[in-house]
């Protein structure tokens, strides 16, 4: 493909990511991503360390059908590590620490809860799921490995799956498959407009890790990606192709946005912006800079959640 077509097709595919929309995080005045309180926030800029951000929130979760427990998954120590506070049914209480750990370049979880147990796993956010193994002594012997995947799901809900192996991974058996719907109250304790800020900054987060799985997970049933006026993408499943045909092609390296206003209208949000950024087109090691101006339709669902019905960019060309 010609190196002109090339970028005219990766940088509307950018623009379209809406990858330059790191809006709340920062003020409502432009500021680059790399520049904004490095200190402060180490770890808030760095793709690897936002892969997991679609398990941060207030949850209730089901297993079979049934209520299981609570889950508060809580971004701490300057955005670099993810607390997990998890309250059984059955009274059983655990925590764990989850941090992208650059050392090794895998997730790392440790996981310790009221009964004795710890966990140590590791793994890595791949094809739209985290998953993390680790090994245990078996109380007769021998070894148990346990896996957990995490799903990102429609809706902003997420499964997790845990399954372990006493034959050194022959064969597996499931030993807790959990639904995480958020907690209703969660979204209740905020007005509408805080809401809408707090569904776009997990959008922007999931958008810094390129993670077509949970930013296609933010939209509607008949969500759409437009630029320009045309319709490049609809429905969850459209967007997240689209989003992973562009894997390994484009990398983001510098970002900046505004965002100019937030109106809620009953179940409907619009929030507008402005944006700047760089991106280094990967297969012939070329930078272009885009800027333009976005908007995103929210729309506010039965159990609390405001998700993406449109996401509408409009940029200037390419330089």
């Amino acid at each position: 493909m010609p190196c002109r077509s090339l970028k005219k097709i990766l940088s509307a595919a950018l623009i379209t990511l809406g990858v330059a929309l790191n809006i709340l995080a920062q003020s409502q005045q432009p500021t680059t991503q790399s520049s904004a309180q490095p200190s402060a926030k180490p770890c808030g800029a760095k793709p690897e360390y936002r892969q997991f951000d679609f398990w941060v929130g207030e949850w209730d979760v089901q297993a079979g059908g049934k209520q299981a427990g609570t889950n508060s998954v809580q971004l701490i120590l300057g955005d670099c590590v993810i607390f997990e506070n998890w309250t059984g049914a059955g009274g059983t209480t655990g925590k764990s620490f989850n941090i992208y750990n650059a050392a090794k370049g895998k997730w790392q979880q440790t996981w310790v809860d009221s009964s004795g147990s710890v966990l140590e796993l590791y793994g890595e956010f791949k094809e739209g799921v985290m998953r993390l193994v680790g090994e245990r002594p078996a109380p007769k012997g021998g070894k148990i490995i346990d896996r957990l995947s995490f799903f990102p799901l429609e809706g902003g809900r997420v499964r997790q799956l845990w399954e372990s192996s006493k034959d050194g991974g022959k064969t597996w058996g499931v030993v807790f498959d959990g639904l995480y719907t958020r907690k209703k109250t969660e979204a209740s304790t905020l007005d509408a407009e805080e809401q809408v800020k707090a569904a776009m900054r997990r959008y922007d987060q999931l958008v810094l890790a390129m993670n077509a799985e949970g930013i296609a997970a933010m939209f509607t049933p008949d969500g759409e990606l437009i630029d320009a006026g045309k319709t490049i993408a609809s429905t969850p499943a459209s967007i997240r192709a689209f989003l992973q045909s562009f894997d390994g092609k484009v990398r983001v390296e510098e970002n900046a946005s505004s965002i100019e206003s937030v109106t809620v209208t009953g179940a409907t949000a619009i929030l507008t912006g402005t944006y700047q950024q760089k991106a280094l087109l990967i297969p012939d090691k070329r930078e272009i800079r885009v800027q333009g101006k976005f908007e995103v339709e929210w729309s506010r669902q039965p159990d609390g959640q405001w998700l993406v019905r449109r996401m509408s960019t409009r940029s200037a060309p390419p330089r």
